[in-house]
């Protein structure tokens, strides 16, 4: 039982301590604030979509993975399929259009 919680501290140790290498979340310009309809709608309906979007695009990429390595496009393939959508569905603030963090056509409320 010590030996579990000592690796458990250890674990949780090591996770804290990780955030310091995380990078800074985006700045958001003054007057660019999303609102809270645009952050619950990118919440419930955008994010989950893009998830889908994310696990479809690893899944082509996979699938496609053989063509892509001979025709020398890897990283191209991979960063279409799945880096973008994996990047506007965990990289990007909530309610934000962009993964800089603005977005033209939010209202401050």
């Amino acid at each position: 039982m010590k030996k579990a919680l000592s690796y458990f501290c250890a674990l949780l140790f090591f996770a804290v301590n990780l955030s310091a290498f995380a990078d800074p979340p985006p700045s958001i310009p003054p007057g660019q604030h999303p609102g809270a309809i645009a952050m619950t709608a990118d919440a419930v309906l955008m994010r989950p979509l893009l998830l889908a979007a994310t696990i479809g695009g690893a899944v082509v990429f996979i699938a496609t993975l053989p063509f892509s390595a001979m025709g020398g496009n890897v990283h191209q393939a991979g960063e279409a399929l799945v880096g973008v959508p994996a990047n506007a569905t965990f990289k990007r603030c909530l309610g934000c259009d962009t993964t800089d963090g603005t977005d033209a056509s939010a209202v401050s409320y």
